[in-house]
């Protein structure tokens, strides 16, 4: 069994779309929601209205089955599917279903959107719609970028990623129900039917470009952790991240260098224990350094196969560019070199420059403090096609006039990294 088309609706509105569709030589199903307060004065509101139209009503209690957390249970796709009439058009109450102990249980958040994407799955639509207010989904918060492309095609994965990293898009557990079974998703807008909107695909469906959205988290910490031949201390890395556990604390990510290793955590959490935490791991591992970095955004640049795509990481920083340019000219260099001479502060910068394997610690300077001293990698030279440091451009060719290369020079004798 198979239908045309899955209607969201919208009270009578959405059941005169319904009729019309119908007849127009269409199978239409009609989505409809609950009252606010989550009773179920507007199922028995419109129960009877489809059979007076020609359609049928289906009662969702019985027919959708909802876990302990709220997913979708599997009963689902066994109760559902047969109470579906075979043809014409019939409405589904939305916003909820059974729970575990056999009573009305309602989604968490976003019902309507989870519901079609239910109903879509039961009646083996070939497209999902869900008309809202907006024209389709776009690649960044249009509060921060106002005049934020569209995207016209954007697979399951990548919309996931850019909602688990702050986006405000398309409900995610609206997705579960049509990625299993690979039905397509389309965003459009009721006050411009002609607007493209946004089709959310299977991966073997994603679009011709490099990447799909932007999107940020802010109120996060970061955790850094420094000791000298740090890879040669096994399990380093457990005892952090166990201290982290038993402590209540999860982590976003952990980059890491060969004598440096880096913890992203939510501030919030992570604040009422952080001296805890600090003693503990000094107990534990005994670190050369260990701080924290506040007030941190985390920024995801999300895209299908991004990471097989030379060149698009580079294109996204040129503070990063800077900064090697920097290492490979002076080379063996501090942090606190670079900074004095890009005049901002290059901590993450280098972090991820070390971390993506085009620099690494070579030694320590001797002056106070003993600050890390970085150099290039051969995945540095390989990445610019060349056989040896000698190859690059001349310094001359890049730098101001004689003057100003005294008073550079002048900035980058060693200094020690506070």
């Amino acid at each position: 069994m198979s239908y045309d088309v899955v209607v969201i609706g919208a009270g009578f509105a959405g059941l005169a779309a319904a009729r019309d569709l119908a007849k127009n030589g269409f199978d239409p199903v009609v989505l409809e929601g609950r009252d606010r307060v989550g009773g179920r004065s507007s199922t028995t509101t419109l129960a009877g209205v489809p059979v007076d139209l020609g359609g049928t009503f289906v009662e969702a209690e019985g027919a959708v089955f909802l876990t302990s957390n709220g997913l979708v249970d599997d009963r689902t796709w066994k109760e559902l599917p047969p109470r579906l009439p075979a043809q014409g058009f019939y409405v589904l109450p939305g916003f909820y279903g059974t729970g575990p102990l056999g009573k009305v249980k309602t989604f968490s958040r976003g019902g309507s959107d989870i519901s079609g994407a239910i109903l879509a799955r039961a009646a083996s639509a070939s497209l999902y719609e869900n008309w809202t207010d907006v024209s389709g989904l776009l690649m960044a918060d249009p509060r921060i970028v106002p005049d934020a492309a569209p995207m016209e095609r954007v697979t399951y994965r990548e919309l996931r990623e850019l909602a688990y990293s702050g986006a405000n898009v398309f409900h995610e557990e609206a997705i579960l129900p049509c990625k299993q079974v690979g039905i397509p998703i389309r965003i459009a807008n009721t006050n411009d039917p002609a607007a493209k909107g946004t089709l959310i695909v299977p991966e073997n469906q994603a679009a011709e470009r490099p990447i799909a959205g932007v999107a940020g988290r802010n109120g996060f910490c970061l955790l850094q952790i420094e000791k000298t031949l740090m890879n040669k201390e096994r399990g380093f890395g457990r005892r952090v991240l166990g201290i982290l556990e038993t402590k209540g604390i999860s982590y976003e990510l952990s980059p890491s260098g060969i004598d440096s290793m880096c913890v992203v955590i939510d501030q919030k959490n992570f604040e009422p224990v952080e001296n805890v935490v600090l003693q503990e791991i000094r107990n534990a591992c005994d670190p050369d350094a260990i701080d924290v970095e506040r007030n941190l955004a985390l920024i995801a640049t999300v895209g299908h196969g991004m990471s097989r795509r030379v060149g698009v990481s580079s294109r996204l920083s040129a503070a990063a560019l800077e900064t090697l340019a920097i290492v490979a000219y002076k080379q063996p260099v501090s942090r606190a070199q670079v900074a004095a001479l890009r005049g901002v502060n290059v901590d993450g910068v280098v972090r991820l420059l070390e971390h993506r394997g085009y620099i690494t610690p070579v030694g320590r300077a001797s002056g106070p403090g003993q600050a890390v001293l970085y150099a290039t990698t051969d995945a540095f030279l390989e990445r610019l096609g060349l056989d040896r440091l000698e190859q690059l451009p001349p310094v001359e060719d890049l730098l101001p006039g004689p003057e100003a290369l005294a008073e550079l020079e002048e900035q980058m004798r060693p200094v020690s990294d506070v």
